[in-house]
């Protein structure tokens, strides 16, 4: 049970720390981006209308967001250029359920001391 425990959870912490943390950061961003158009095409009061939106994150997934949101700027204007790490909607709360993020902040402060 330990063991599967470490290779289901603690082997997504240096792949996604590892060179390949832009490349999801930017598939991640690119998909939300998509579905916040689709869903406004098919709802344009949302849009319009002060819709929100609410993240909720599962374990890696929570990280992800919160590496997201932490770059994101707070308010996201609809006239300007987004960049390509920062959704083009503005995001009311996030929820994360079973993060690891406590464990990522102290991989990441312990390998940086090294």
């Amino acid at each position: 049970m330990v063991r599967d425990l470490i290779k289901d959870v603690m082997l997504d912490i240096p792949y996604y720390l590892s060179s390949h943390k832009e490349k999801i950061l930017e598939a991640v961003v690119a998909e939300a981006n998509r579905l916040w158009e689709v869903f406004c095409r098919c709802n344009a009061y949302f849009k319009d209308g002060g819709g929100r939106v609410h993240i909720i994150g599962h374990s890696l997934g929570s990280v992800i967001a919160m590496d997201v949101l932490s770059g994101q700027p707070t308010y996201v204007s609809k006239n300007d250029e987004v960049e390509k790490l920062h959704f083009t909607f503005d995001t009311t709360n996030l929820f994360c359920v079973g993060s690891p993020a406590g464990f990522f902040l102290m991989y990441i402060s312990f390998v940086g001391l090294c």
